[in-house]
């Protein structure tokens, strides 16, 4: 912060400005350090190539349909490695084929059809306004839509395919999560009017 804070005195802006350069050289920032954790874990544990696919695959989808967040920066950051590295020992360990492919997709359908009604869960720190929960909604559920058509149609690619369904069971965990959550705070919100 103390580096960034510098970088913004230097420029000449006034005071709404330097917010809004602030909060995108923190989010810029935090991306960046967030690729240079995926990569270091993707290169130690050999799975570069599988962390790729999953990010890929998942940051849209998170974008869009929403989900559980955690309440620092600090705290995510640490989930979001923890999160990273297991997936990286899963895929290393794990192989599909391994599995009962029609159990995995069940799953995987279940999950998908999770995500399409809840989504998109938003949180205090990103709310949605009626018209940005419609355009979100449509968003995730085309990302569903096509990401199941990859699962369906990539038959000879099982790495896309395991890690299609370690994007729908995470992203339905996330979103159940996050809208449990809100319930309860909107239960504690209507209490308090009381």
């Amino acid at each position: 912060d103390i580096m960034l804070n510098r970088i913004l005195d230097e420029m000449d802006m006034d005071d709404e400005e330097r917010q809004v350069v602030g909060y995108g050289l923190r989010k810029f920032l935090m991306f960046m350090i967030s690729l240079l954790v995926v990569a270091i874990i993707g290169v130690l544990t050999n799975e570069i190539y599988n962390l790729v696919v999953f990010l890929l695959l998942f940051i849209p989808l998170r974008i869009f349909a929403g989900g559980m967040h955690l309440p620092s920066i600090k705290l995510c950051a640490l989930f979001s490695a923890t999160l990273i590295y297991g997936i990286a020992l899963v895929s290393k360990h794990i192989q599909y084929v391994m599995l009962n492919q029609k159990m995995i997709f069940i799953v995987c359908i279940v999950a998908a059809i999770i995500i399409i009604c809840l989504a998109p869960v938003d949180t205090i720190n990103k709310a949605l306004y009626d018209r940005e929960k419609r355009r979100f909604k449509c968003i995730s559920g085309i990302i569903v839509f096509v990401e199941l058509f990859l699962l369906v149609s990539l038959k000879s690619f099982d790495t896309i395919e395991f890690m299609l369904c370690i994007v729908f069971v995470l992203e339905s965990i996330f979103l159940i999560i996050q809208a449990i959550v809100n319930y309860f705070r909107k239960i504690r919100r209507l209490e308090n009017y009381d």
